[in-house]
């Protein structure tokens, strides 16, 4: 069950930290990137990914791909709530 959680996470973090809308990732690519670290495959990127955008992430498709679209605050500003 932790592994689900740790998989959801890290997908969150490459789409905030690797994707925008002028470079969004498929989800070979996100799997790519996550299984350097933990074993993943597209299927499973894809599940999650509606997952996130069913519990409110802003996670837009286009045809090449997807990215977090919205603000993305800083550490200055985390510290703030």
């Amino acid at each position: 069950m932790q592994e689900k959680k740790y998989l959801i996470l890290l997908i969150l973090k490459v789409l905030e930290n690797e994707s925008d809308p002028n470079r969004p990732l498929t989800q070979c690519e996100i799997a790519r990137t996550i299984s350097e670290v933990f074993p993943c495959d597209r299927k499973t990127v894809g599940r999650n990914i509606k997952f996130l955008q069913k519990i409110g992430y802003p996670i837009r498709k286009i045809s090449h791909g997807y990215f977090l679209e919205g603000k993305k605050f800083t550490v200055d500003e985390k510290i703030l709530f």
